[in-house]
């Protein structure tokens, strides 16, 4: 489980497998995460939000999802404010 959503105007197709270079504050240099594109957002959408993919995450074998879930509950959070992953 788990996954991100990428700014990007380099829309790519839903399934595509794309490999993301992670930034943790634990790590140099970056952590690599399989994952799939699961849903789109162009740039022409109604709601006025920036293109956008979100991407699941597959195939951790690296431990890259458990040390995301570890830097996100460092976090400090503002009253009400949900972080998930």
């Amino acid at each position: 489980g788990g996954g991100v959503l990428v700014e990007t105007p380099n829309l790519l197709p839903m399934g595509t497998e794309v490999l993301l270079m992670i930034s943790l504050p634990d790590s140099q240099p970056r952590a690599p995460v399989m994952g799939k594109v699961v849903w789109v957002t162009p740039p022409d959408n109604r709601d006025g939000r920036p293109p956008a993919i979100g991407v699941q995450f597959v195939n951790d074998r690296s431990g890259v999802l458990m040390r995301i879930q570890n830097a996100l509950s460092d976090l400090p959070r503002n009253d009400g404010e949900v972080l998930s992953f």
